[in-house]
């Protein structure tokens, strides 16, 4: 926790107060012990030292009583988020396994290229019953389209996305960014506005059209997120997580 203490401090105040404190120093070492250039000059200094030590009392006030709190808040509430984050990556990871799977073409989450996956959208139908995902029927259970897989999985991800954004616990700016841009970008744009009923075939620019410009962009948000995760367990969370 001390590292994302010391990490989140506020830059500009803390460089503020460093400088106030050796001015600090520096006056009551030297500066007192000149002779006063006018007549106000000593209840000047004494007026400008009060202010200053009052300033730095005040920051460290500030960091004992609120910035201590927030850190260990978010130092709590990390793991939790984390592990959504985590979530939304793993089941990009899932889809991109079952892409390769359906459609006999080899490649991973971590190297895959537009072209890959374009070469496997376009033997992928999206209305064909064969993917991933049952539903009970009167007869058993039957498979799902690929349509009813990506939405699926598309609600499943907002909701743990949802679950960090919506908290009252502050992520990093950064982070916030990656779950924004994932949650925003036109692949999931797309398939929340698909109505079933109303796809009599292959929708241009659909996430299986042929060059899968609209999934694979969603694919590098969760790749970057992906990245940004491992960092930050690397860096904070390595004994607690």
């Amino acid at each position: 926790m001390i590292k994302l203490f010391l990490k989140t401090l506020p830059k500009w105040l803390t460089i503020l107060v460093v400088i106030s404190f050796f001015f600090l120093i520096f006056k009551i070492t030297y500066l007192n012990q000149l002779p006063a250039v006018w007549a106000q000059a000593y209840e000047l200094g004494v007026i400008l030292e009060a202010f200053i030590t009052s300033f730095i009392a005040s920051y460290i006030f500030y960091l004992a009583v609120v910035h201590y709190k927030e850190v260990k808040e978010s130092y709590n509430f990390y793991p939790y988020a984390i592990r959504w984050s985590k979530g939304v990556v793993n089941t990009c990871k899932v889809e991109i396994s079952h892409f390769s799977t359906s459609s006999g073409i080899e490649f991973e989450f971590e190297t895959l290229t537009e072209e890959q996956l374009a070469k496997a959208f376009s033997s992928i139908n999206p209305h064909q019953n064969n993917a991933p995902i049952m539903f009970p029927s009167a007869s058993g259970y039957i498979c799902g389209d690929w349509i009813d897989y990506l939405k699926s999985n598309l609600d499943s991800n907002l909701n743990k996305i949802s679950k960090i954004t919506e908290s009252k616990i502050q992520i990093t700016p950064e982070w916030m960014r990656l779950l924004t841009e994932i949650e925003n970008c036109n692949f999931v744009i797309f398939v929340q506005g698909i109505q079933k009923t109303n796809i009599p075939g292959y929708i241009p620019g659909s996430p299986f059209q042929t060059n899968g410009d609209l999934y694979y962009d969603f694919y590098e948000k969760c790749l970057t997120l992906n990245q940004f995760i491992e960092k930050l367990e690397s860096k904070y969370f390595v004994s607690k997580m």
